[in-house]
């Protein structure tokens, strides 16, 4: 352990990013920190995050008592699709089970191992090296969906983040924020996205601008886009373009976002097409400043089919397609 006075300790209020529970991460180093304990450097590989023009984990620091040190990485087969849901110390069913029961509670998109199959349950590894049992109805076995079926599970599950009070600022994870009183809970936009797909086995850059980056193109314009594709804004402002907000396309007429911003403020909604871009989705055009949105332009890509050559032919997939 160093001593922390090589380093500032002080908690940003607005967090950079949430970790799922049985991630994977890189321990960096380790930090004598306050009267709470101690601290850790992480990367985490399962957020890719783009700087200087190279693809790196995710940075940053966490309490040590938030992880727990392991020989390898993980072998994952499951993701947690419920919004969210209980790893249990036993069997039981959905009445049987008490507070007292739970070892854990996960958020959709957590990844974990099982280890067997019984009667509606499936048994998993904890991440301190114990076995839990999960509810077969809470999670799905990750596999290497067709398309259609990618697209329609991801449009479907985006129906789970509905609601006002929704929305945080790095957040990446999906609890009943009543349930946890004063624990940050939510998604921001990315983390609406990268959720969605992580549910299914794909693994998505953590922002926007990087989600942009790697997203490939959709032939013939923004007409031909398919549910589960994506919108990019970038502020007018920017002389670089940068993207900082993404939209999930519903269907031909509505879009799924998390917003934390004006006009509305602290929500994760399915609104029109028309009413968030100010013309329909025949109408739009490339880098064009939307009518609705005047200090935004627009841009568009995608993540289906998932390119395959680029990452191997097994799931999950932890690294995003080449274009």
């Amino acid at each position: 352990m160093e001593d922390a006075a090589c380093c500032d300790f002080t908690i940003d209020r607005r967090e950079q990013t949430q970790v799922l529970y049985n991630d994977w991460l890189e321990l960096v180093a380790e930090y004598i920190g306050d009267a709470k304990g101690s601290w850790g450097f992480v990367r985490n590989s399962r957020q890719p995050n783009y700087s200087n023009n190279s693809w790196v984990p995710y940075e940053g620091y966490m309490r040590s008592s938030q992880y727990v040190k392991v020989d390898a990485a993980p072998v994952y087969h499951l993701a947690v699709t419920a919004r969210s849901s209980n790893l249990y110390g036993k069997r039981c069913d959905s009445h049987g089970c008490l507070p007292s029961d739970v070892v854990v509670a996960v958020s959709m998109g957590t990844w974990l191992t099982r280890t067997c199959h019984e009667n509606g349950w499936w048994c998993v590894n904890t991440a301190t090296g114990g076995t839990a049992y999960v509810s077969e109805a809470d999670v799905a076995y990750i596999r290497d969906l067709p398309e259609e079926e990618a697209r329609t599970t991801i449009v479907q599950r985006s129906l789970d983040f509905l609601g006002t009070g929704f929305y945080l600022w790095g957040g990446r994870s999906t609890f009943t924020p009543s349930l946890w009183g004063s624990q940050l809970t939510g998604v921001d936009c990315s983390g609406l996205v990268g959720l969605l797909y992580q549910s299914i086995g794909l693994l998505l850059p953590r922002d926007a601008n990087p989600q942009f980056l790697l997203s490939r193109n959709v032939t013939g314009g923004a007409a031909n886009m398919k549910p589960g594709d994506l919108f990019f804004f970038a502020p007018t402002t920017s002389t670089t373009h940068k993207k900082n907000h993404v939209l999930l396309l519903f269907d031909n007429e509505y879009v799924v976002e998390a917003s934390g911003s004006e006009p509305v403020v602290n929500v994760t909604r399915k609104i029109s097409i028309k009413s968030a871009f100010g013309v329909t989705l025949d109408q739009l055009q490339w880098g064009q400043t939307l009518p609705a949105r005047t200090n935004f332009t627009i841009y568009w890509g995608r993540y289906l089919p998932w390119n395959t050559e680029c990452v191997g032919p097994s799931l999950p997939y932890y690294f995003p397609p080449c274009n």
